[in-house]
């Protein structure tokens, strides 16, 4: 039977495309199209027999707003309008009633569901803290037209399920075939080349690692990550690459110079989390960064070239002086968090020193003065426009998730900071009276967030799995620090009702998010945990007591504060995937030192025969073999120039055969090469963007079909 082409020419077979007609092909031809590993989405006729999940999509979503942007009429149609961050459609049913189409696990779907597992991607995970960094437009382009890379698209899907969905089995086992399918394809061919798009791919990758429970991965996953933005020299993008790359420099459309600079920037926010206040522990350094923060969304859609502000920006810098006549573009709400994320660190190291009492009282109460002030600073600059308030939830409003993880990260730098004037203050018995002062302040912030949590669970937003750590700190807060209070202030009452409202909001979205990522469940056991002793047993419901009882074990508990500098959720993992060496003292650090999988080994292997390489052996070894009888109490030295004419016996000083030592008389391989090999590089950059790790120069034809998208 034969099928007649339809949609838009770019459906039709290449010889046909050339000739621009009406293109007829076999059902053969038709059935390996549609098999390729990125199809083209299909006609509108076709689209009534794929499926539609629905409930993928936010609450607020409007079907008619997923439409792709055709290239070829876009100057006709403005963009749509991305849709709220809700997650269930109102009058629909849930995800596990509607029939999806029959995907095989870990394969890339098709048409419809694809589309829609996009658009949920780009209003949800999109704007966790920070992925910003994929162009939306572009991405819609290059996926229409069967362009848009593979891997990153099954990372972008798995991320969309996994976060925004509810959380079914069902959805949970489909996610993660999607995201093993990208990694599995990816890691391999990473060590080889790659480039920018890799980088967004394995961006994403560590971020769902690290929430699926795979920590071990993600923490090296971020190192990667990190080694890979610094071999491209994106920290110092506006350094090293031009304003406007060439125009013969045919990159990926996802790779604009904005793009490129918040990919950089993703990386410095991963870093900045994974440490996890650990000081020492960063790979990244924030005074190493030589671009601009990023500009507002806007400006980045549109392909505009702007000058903002560095992370560190003060007028009077004789650094930017240069810079100063420019028009500067406006600062992203994103670029307010990463300076955001940035003092939090800062503040999380200092706290981190002040716990192990690396310096005297004094010279931590001089450095907190000034780990203050730089809060403060970090504070007061943010423009009224991102102030928390009704009027700017509805202004930011379909970027809900980023403007509540800002505000919550601000109120975060306090806490952080209390801690450490906590530490500081109770290793001096002259500040004791200071000691109530800092928890008062912790339990003002504290409240704060239960509140902004409590506007995302009425917008209905996909919480970003951050917002879940930060639920959890004020949580503990709320617990215990009005009891410390209460112990001399009789006016104190650890149970107000204002405290046990907020502490439920913040266990309502602590219970939520834990069902998509492991890394915020061990936390609900740990809060459920810190309720029941704290006698808040009126709090909790049935699914926190199903997972006190879980398999999850709890693994060196606290009496209070969770501390999050220990690797506890290596260790975890270790029990979990059944380690022999976590078997016993599982909560120790010696837990980290060895990992055993199968049967263990109770005896130390046999040494092998050492070389003799010592200079003792040598000096033995020159000797004539007459002084090989003298004892080693009564040998004497042989004057040097005895011991030059000696014989030498390489074979007895390596400690190898005679005939292994040949080699030694091969010459040296490589010193006929020029003295500067650099001098055969190209001093351009750009050519490292690109996944194929060969300049542009040395390629020609179409490029993309040369060097495929990974």
């Amino acid at each position: 039977m034969q099928l007649k082409c339809v949609g838009d020419i770019d459906n039709a077979c290449v010889k046909c495309s050339n000739l621009g007609i009406e293109c007829v092909r076999s059902q053969k031809d038709g059935e390996a199209t549609a098999s390729r590993s990125l199809p083209l989405l299909p006609s509108d006729n076709s689209r009534s027999m794929v499926v539609s999940p629905t409930t993928l999509l936010p609450s607020t979503y409007n079907p008619q707003r997923s439409q792709i942007n055709n290239p070829d009429v876009e100057h006709e149609h403005p963009p749509a309008a991305p849709p709220q961050q809700g997650r269930e459609l109102e009058g629909l049913p849930p995800i596990t009633d509607v029939p999806l189409a029959s995907t095989p696990l870990g394969q890339l779907p098709t048409g419809k569901e694809l589309e829609d597992l996009v658009q949920l991607y780009f209003s949800s995970v999109h704007h966790f803290g920070f992925f910003a960094f994929i162009h939306q437009l572009h991405f819609n382009r290059l996926l229409s037209k069967g362009k848009a890379p593979r891997e990153l698209t099954l990372m972008m899907i798995a991320s969309a399920m996994r976060f925004a969905t509810k959380a079914t089995p069902e959805n949970l086992a489909k996610a993660d075939a999607w995201a093993n399918t990208a990694i599995s394809s990816l890691l391999p061919r990473m060590y080889q080349g790659f480039g920018a798009i890799q980088l967004m791919t394995l961006l994403l990758a560590q971020h769902y690692d690290l929430n699926r429970g795979n920590f071990t991965s993600a923490w090296l996953l971020g190192a990667n990550c990190t080694r890979m933005m610094q071999m491209m020299s994106l920290q110092t993008f506006d350094r090293t690459y031009p304003a406007k790359f060439a125009s013969n420099l045919r990159l990926s459309p996802l790779l604009s110079c904005e793009a490129l600079r918040r990919v950089a920037w993703s990386t410095f926010y991963v870093d900045t989390i994974v440490d996890g206040g650990r000081y020492g522990f960063h790979i990244v350094d924030e005074k190493a960064y030589r671009l601009q923060l990023p500009c507002d969304q806007a400006s980045f859609l549109a392909d505009e070239t702007v000058v903002t502000e560095p992370l560190f920006y003060n007028p009077a810098d004789a650094a930017n002086a240069n810079a100063a006549n420019l028009d500067r573009a406006p600062l992203d709400m994103s670029a307010y968090l990463l300076r955001t994320a940035a003092a939090r660190r800062r503040a999380l190291h200092f706290a981190f020193r002040a716990s192990h009492k690396e310096q005297s009282v004094d010279q931590l109460s001089t450095e907190l003065v000034a780990i203050e002030a730089d809060i403060e600073e970090v504070i007061a600059a943010l423009p009224k426009r991102f102030h928390f308030n009704s009027d700017n939830m509805f202004l930011h409003r379909d970027r809900l998730i980023t403007f509540i993880l800002l505000h919550i990260l601000r109120h975060n730098l306090f806490i952080v900071i209390g801690r450490a004037a906590l530490q500081v203050y109770q290793g001096d018995p002259a500040k004791s009276e200071l000691v109530a002062g800092a928890r008062r302040n912790r339990i003002s912030h504290a409240l704060p967030i239960a509140g902004l949590i409590s506007e995302g669970l009425k917008a209905g937003i996909s919480f970003d799995p951050q917002i879940g750590v930060q639920a959890y700190v004020a949580l503990e807060i709320l617990l215990f620090e009005p009891r410390r209070l209460s112990e001399t202030d009789p006016f104190v009452d650890p149970k107000a009702p204002e405290l046990m409202e907020a502490i439920a909001h913040l266990l309502t979205v602590i219970r939520d998010i834990a069902e998509r990522s492991e890394f915020v469940k061990q936390l609900h056991i740990e809060a459920v945990l810190r309720l029941l002793r704290s006698d808040c047993t009126h709090l909790l419901n049935q699914t926190d007591f199903a997972a006190f009882r879980s398999e999850y074990r709890l693994v060196g508990q606290d009496a209070a504060e969770y501390d999050f500098r220990d690797f506890r959720w290596a260790k975890l993992e270790r029990i979990r995937r059944g380690a022999e060496s976590s078997s016993t003292n599982a909560a120790r650090d010696e837990a980290l030192l060895e990992y055993k999988v199968g049967e263990e080994t109770t005896a130390p292997p046999s040494a092998a025969p050492s070389p003799r390489l010592d200079a003792m052996d040598v000096r033995n070894a020159l000797r004539p073999p007459s002084s090989s009888t003298t004892t080693t109490a009564t040998a004497q030295p042989l004057p040097y120039a005895e011991q030059a004419n000696a014989p030498l016996d390489l074979s007895e000083a390596q400690g190898v055969e005679a005939g292994d030592i040949t080699h030694i008389a091969q010459p040296w391989w490589g010193l006929a090469q020029p003295e500067n090999a650099d001098q055969a590089f190209s001093l351009d950059y750009s050519w490292l963007l690109d996944d194929s790790g060969l300049p542009w120069s040395q390629n020609s034809g179409d490029l993309t079909r040369a060097f495929p998208q990974m």
